[in-house]
């Protein structure tokens, strides 16, 4: 039995791993990750060149890229209301607060 390198390939809609990072065995992509595009292999032989753009279908990647951007899009508005809401709620309690101090000093 020969022993294949196996290479983690992922595909142009999916974010790019930092370098060096390689799955754990017991590794699953996230939920929110684009579908892979048809035929698409995440482990690869080592010696095979990495997938081109042009080994992809154009629908499927640029479906893909779609939903990629609109998943990215939706977690940077989430992040983005946290983000507000918890500024917001500072600048309450301090006011709050303020008002509070001012009454108790009169």
């Amino acid at each position: 039995m020969l022993d294949m390198a196996l290479r983690y390939n992922p595909p142009p809609s999916w974010p790019t791993p930092p370098r060096g990072w390689t799955p754990t065995p017991d590794w699953t992509p996230p939920a929110d990750f684009p579908p892979l595009p048809a035929g698409w292999e995440l482990w690869v032989d080592d010696d095979a060149p990495a997938a081109t753009s042009s080994d992809v279908d154009p629908e499927v990647a640029a479906e893909a890229a779609k939903a990629a951007h609109e998943t990215e899009t939706k977690r940077r508005q989430s992040r983005q209301t946290w983000t507000l809401l918890l500024v917001g709620g500072a600048i309450a309690i301090f006011v709050i607060a303020q008002g509070v101090v001012q009454i108790a000093t009169r």
